[in-house]
This record gives C-alpha cells, sequence and structure tokens, in this order.
C-alpha cells in the first residue's frame, strides 16, 4: 500500500511540473500586426510612433518621399518612427505605408493637412482712400 502511494504522488509531481512549466503567455503572431492604420498630421509635419508585431523578418515601405519609417526593417517586435516633413501645399496629401511580414502586409494611411494661408489685419493701422479714387 505504501508503494501505491508513493507510485501516485511521484506521478502527480511529475505532472505537476510538466504543466506548469508550459508558457501560455506569449500569444504567437501570424503574420504581421500593427497598432495603427491612420495617421493624421497637420501641415507643420512631426512625427509618431507604430508598434510593430511580427513572427519574423519585416520591411516598411513609404510610397510618398516626405512620409519617412525609422526603422525600414527589423525582426520581431520592434516600434517604428514615422516623420513627416512639413507640407506648402494649399491641399492635403495622403501617403500609404506598408508593412510586410512573409506573404501578410499591413497598410497605414498617412494623411497630412494642407497649408491654410493667414491673412492679418491690423486694426491700428487705418488705410486713407483718396476721395478722388472713392468717387470713380
Amino acid at each position: 500500500m505504501n508503494r501505491f502511494i508513493n507510485k501516485i504522488l511521484i506521478i502527480a509531481i511529475i505532472s505537476l511540473i510538466t504543466f506548469s512549466c508550459k508558457d501560455d503567455d506569449a500569444t504567437p503572431v501570424a503574420g504581421i500586426e500593427i497598432d495603427k492604420t491612420e495617421l493624421n498630421l497637420y501641415d507643420a509635419g512631426g512625427e509618431e510612433e507604430i508598434f510593430v508585431k511580427a513572427n519574423g523578418e519585416w520591411i516598411a515601405k513609404s510610397d510618398a518621399s516626405w512620409c519617412m519609417v525609422s526603422p525600414a526593417n527589423g525582426n520581431g517586435d520592434a516600434e517604428c518612427r514615422v516623420v513627416v516633413d512639413q507640407s506648402t501645399r494649399y491641399d492635403e496629401r495622403t501617403a500609404k505605408i506598408t508593412f510586410i511580414c512573409g506573404s501578410d502586409y499591413k497598410e497605414v494611411k498617412v494623411t497630412q493637412l494642407g497649408y491654410a494661408p493667414v491673412i492679418k489685419v491690423n486694426a491700428a493701422r487705418k488705410s486713407k482712400v483718396d476721395d478722388n479714387t472713392a468717387r470713380m
């Protein structure tokens, strides 16, 4: 009877060790994931962060020279910085950043507002209109 209890105790300890060592915290990523799919910036430009989760080597490509990604490639998880140059255009402009890992890809749409011209009027200065011009 004592040997039977010892065998059950040994089996229970081995089972406990085997199942407690399993790492359930890490969920594998299939392909690539990004935390943002759209970025909106003002005409002054700026920087935004995008977190990348990948199960292997990945690359990032921008289709516009005014929108850059750093780093542009990596292996596994990374934090990327998107830098957008200042715009002097009146209308908004868009770019697309594509993150590729194997056959999987994700896209980020980057929109930058156009430059809005401002006319400042100084109320303290008053202009004098010539009487002859005003009568015409």
